[in-house]
Order: C-alpha cells, then sequence, then structure tokens
C-alpha cells in the first residue's frame, strides 16, 4: 500500500498546475530565446549543392539554402519558398513566377537568372558527389544544350522536361536544386570548400 500511495502521490504532484500567476497557459508557455543544437556524425562532402548527395551536406543545406518548393515537416505537398507559385502548363511545361524583393545572403538579388544558372552549372558539373541524375527530365548530365529553362522576364522560369514528370515539384524540394547567387558560384567548378 505504501508503494502505490507514493506513486500516485508524486504523478499528483507532476500534474499540479503553476501557481506564478501565468494567466492559464498551464505551463506550457515556451521560452523566447532557445538555443537549438543541430549535430550529427556524417561527414560533410560539400556545402555546394551542385556538389552533395549525401546526409551530411544536405542537413548543412537544409538550414543555409532555399530552394523554389519544398515540403514541410509533417506535409505530403511541396509549398512555395522562393516560388510565388508554380504550375504544369501541359505535361513537360512546369513554370515557376518567383518571389519578389528576395535577397542572398550576400546582399545580391534573387531573378530567374539565378534559377538558370544553378540547374545548368549543376547539370554541367556532373559532380561525381553530386546529384545530376535526379534532374535527368531536364537533360543529361554534363549537357546542356541552353533551351531546357526559358526566363522570359526576371521573375518567372519555365523547365521544358524532357518527358511528362509528375514527380518534377519534388524534385524541386531536394538540395541538389537549390538556388545559389549567379555572381557568386562559378559557372565551372564547384564553391571553395572555404
Amino acid at each position: 500500500v505504501v508503494p502505490v500511495v507514493a506513486v500516485l502521490a508524486l504523478t499528483a504532484a507532476a500534474c499540479g498546475g503553476d501557481d506564478e500567476g501565468d494567466e492559464g497557459d498551464g505551463g506550457t508557455q515556451q521560452p523566447t530565446d532557445v538555443t537549438i543544437i543541430h549535430g550529427t556524425t556524417d561527414s560533410v562532402v560539400s556545402f555546394d549543392p551542385a556538389g552533395s548527395y549525401d546526409l551530411g551536406s544536405w542537413q548543412i543545406a537544409y538550414q543555409v539554402y532555399n530552394g523554389l518548393l519544398e515540403v514541410p515537416p509533417g506535409a505530403g505537398q511541396p509549398e512555395f519558398v522562393l516560388a510565388e507559385s508554380c504550375q504544369f502548363d501541359d505535361p513537360q511545361t512546369y513554370t515557376c513566377s518567383l518571389r519578389q524583393g528576395v535577397t542572398f545572403h550576400d546582399g545580391s538579388e534573387f531573378t530567374s537568372e539565378d534559377v538558370v544558372a544553378s540547374f545548368e552549372r549543376n547539370i554541367l558539373l556532373d559532380d561525381p558527389n553530386g546529384a545530376c541524375s535526379l534532374l535527368g527530365s531536364l537533360a543529361d548530365c554534363g549537357k546542356w544544350k541552353g533551351n531546357e529553362i526559358d526566363a522570359p522576364d526576371d521573375y518567372t522560369v519555365t523547365f521544358n522536361l524532357r518527358a511528362p514528370d509528375a514527380t518534377w515539384p519534388y524534385i524541386l524540394t531536394v538540395p541538389t536544386t537549390y538556388i545559389v547567387p549567379s555572381d557568386a558560384y562559378p559557372a565551372d567548378a564547384l564553391q571553395p570548400k572555404t
């Protein structure tokens, strides 16, 4: 009987409220100054989206870069990030209107030129540690003709797919498709690790 009474007393104490006058928040008020530490034991192959296809690198990319779309935690459908809207014009043509007023970490303006350059360099670099293969609906790795993406203005891009691909919006959510500033990342090499 004594152990049961002790457990019940501890349980009741743990369920007790906070008498600090929190106006009924039940002690669930979240702290406003929080540090989140994200750790991994995986090695990081590259900080450049065109040169990584590994968990360690992608964990960093998720924190540093943005893509046109993302699938938020707990969701199942892509949502807009750098794109304001996207739609299939037909089964092989996918057009995105880009958000305006977005700047990169270096202060340069985000435009359709950056989107085209990011995809072009990823495909042309065809880095052995990269994920160019995920972009096969757009072009063969190592080969860029120049008609894969149309950019009729600074805030519109149209992906001209080689075949219908209903997964294309999901492909645009992975780090290999993250957009980098075209004037800061070399077209013919990965961004130096330094």
